[in-house]
């Protein structure tokens, strides 16, 4: 049995860079932010900051559609979620940080 990573296919207008699946992976999805150079993330009115628990799950259904939503809110509920910070510095170093519920980088 091959089973492959993939992308799922997010629509633009829904504020999130990337949704990935690893079966394999540890956790298997990947709901992922990317800045460059000094861009960080942002705060909405109110205080919602950007890639919170809240602010992605009011995305995620419309980046993935309503099928995949489902399966991904499942594995959220079992932890087998995580929310990345891809930081790509002006060099071209790309640095990956995992961020808590409320969106801040969990030291390693």
């Amino acid at each position: 049995l091959h089973i492959e990573a993939h992308s799922f296919p997010t629509r633009r207008s829904s504020d999130l860079d990337g949704v990935y699946y690893n079966p394999n992976g540890h956790p298997p999805y990947i709901i992922a932010e990317a800045k460059y150079g000094g861009s960080r993330l942002s705060y909405l009115k109110g205080g919602t900051k950007q890639m919170d628990s809240n602010w992605i799950g009011s995305r995620l259904e419309k980046a993935v559609g309503e099928e995949h939503y489902d399966l991904i809110l499942d594995a959220y509920d079992s932890g087998d979620v995580q929310a990345q910070l891809v930081k790509i510095q002006k060099n071209g170093n790309i640095m990956i940080n995992n961020l808590d519920a409320k969106a801040n980088i969990i030291k390693p």
